[in-house]
């Protein structure tokens, strides 16, 4: 089961749990809920809500094989304390996310073009006439770069 958050083409915050699973050799994945993050996101809401996703779908500990997440430290309590030591796992595109940049430092012109975008992004979003633009043209939000959320870069 994954859990993340969901932050593209939605005004609040939001918070996914996944269900992945292999049958016939086919990977798929079922959305066990989107929730909206009311309250901070600490490791004893983050467990609670982890539970009660279970609970309200009749799935027991023992059947979660594992649980995937970005390996924020939160999350990674908050696994833990929901479901004991063992299910916890990384998220392999998360950590791939993370080791990204290390290629591109030693590109000045890549840094370089990565900064004015992101400058530019930043400007967008605190423009009002600039934000009103952008929506008129698409129903995608701007994303900042920001190393801990994937593909946000790229």
């Amino acid at each position: 089961m994954g859990f993340g958050k969901i932050t593209r083409k939605f005004e609040a915050i939001q918070k996914s749990g996944v269900l992945h699973f292999i049958e016939n050799w086919i990977l798929g994945f079922i959305i066990l809920g989107v929730y909206e993050l009311h309250e901070n996101p600490t490791v004893q809401h983050l467990a609670d809500d982890l539970t009660k996703t279970c609970l309200d779908l009749v799935l027991t500990a023992e059947k979660i094989a594992a649980v995937l997440t970005d390996g924020g430290e939160n999350i990674v309590k908050a696994v833990d304390n929901a479901f004991g030591a063992g299910p916890h796992s990384y998220c392999f595109t998360h950590l791939l996310n993370l080791m990204a940049p290390k290629s591109y430092e030693s590109l000045p012109k890549v840094t370089a073009v990565i900064e004015k975008v992101k400058n530019i992004v930043k400007w967008l979003k605190q423009s009002v006439v600039g934000s009103n633009e952008i929506m008129k043209k698409t129903e995608d939000k701007l994303i900042q770069s920001v190393i801990t959320r994937r593909n946000s870069t790229f």
